[in-house]
């Protein structure tokens, strides 16, 4: 599977599921308001899930989206008051517009960041953690829409990263995170990422006694930790995963069987932390 350069990771050109469809609707009218700008966004959230669920394992997504959120990188303030000036705004809050008569969200990231990875919206009221979003931008997906557009979508190990961070945020009043991270676990099994653990990771399968899921999220750990970098990011990612009542507690919001979601979020943890030791312990925050 290819970054966001070369041929397309993802062909959705023929693609008639009814969420795609939507999706590039919407994304085509905001690249056209957007481009006199020359800003390049990332899409994320359920519509980046939706991309993958049909684009990588030909299945139907789990869940419907009737909103979009995309990503874009900023040096300062004033670049995202010129992506509010051209695209609707809904409502009071700052990050919310409306397209085609969707919801968009746009979560600004890049050097407004502060050294814990978070924004701070104009106004001091309101703070957001964007770990994930610069490595989901690094490691992006080229994707064809059913219209011939590109656009980029996170991998699936930076998905992840986003998923679990975005479920930790706002655990207290929604699941859909954790319902996510559940498919996502789930996909490293399947398809081609299967095909990769027989043949290239039998030793992972080994530690697992052939239990491919969690092998599988073990494998997905390693590579959730090889994208973070920068140790402070990794670490904000670690202490998640090491707070033995949060994953109690992600466990549950999965849906299906608690027990099983726990022991694969443990095989996810092993890997995480296995391949953490290359992280490397004097790289800056970015």
């Amino acid at each position: 599977m290819q970054q966001d350069s070369g041929e397309p990771a993802i062909d959705l050109s023929l693609s008639t599921d009814p969420e795609i469809g939507f999706a590039t609707k919407i994304l085509d009218e905001v690249t056209r308001l957007v481009s006199p700008l020359k800003v390049r966004y990332l899409v994320v959230g359920a519509t980046a899930r939706n991309i993958q669920s049909v684009g990588l394992m030909n299945e139907v997504p789990d869940r419907a989206t009737k909103d979009v959120d995309i990503a874009i990188a900023i040096d300062n303030w004033k670049d995202y008051d010129r992506i509010s000036r051209v695209l609707p705004r809904k409502g009071i809050h700052q990050h919310k517009f409306e397209v085609l008569g969707a919801e968009v969200d746009v979560v600004p990231f890049g050097e407004i960041e502060d050294e814990n990875r978070e924004i701070c919206w104009p106004g001091g009221a309101t703070r957001m953690n964007v770990v994930g979003y610069r490595e989901a931008r690094e490691s992006a997906m080229a994707v064809t829409m059913p219209s011939g557009s590109r656009i980029s979508v996170p991998s699936i190990a930076a998905q992840a990263v986003l998923k679990l961070m975005a479920w930790n945020d706002r655990r207290m009043y929604t699941s859909k995170d954790a319902v996510d991270l559940r498919s996502i676990i789930t996909w490293y099994s399947e398809g081609p990422f299967e095909t990769e653990l027989f043949d290239r990771h039998r030793s992972i399968l080994d530690i697992y006694e052939w239990e491919t899921v969690s092998a599988g999220a073990h494998r997905l750990g390693e590579d959730m930790a090889n994208l973070l970098s920068h140790r402070h990011a990794y670490q904000m990612v670690l202490d998640v995963l090491e707070n033995q009542a949060t994953m109690d507690t992600l466990a549950g919001s999965m849906g299906f069987d608690p027990r099983t979601n726990l022991q694969r979020i443990r095989a996810m943890r092993s890997g995480f932390v296995s391949a953490g030791a290359a992280v490397s312990p004097h790289t800056p925050a970015a």
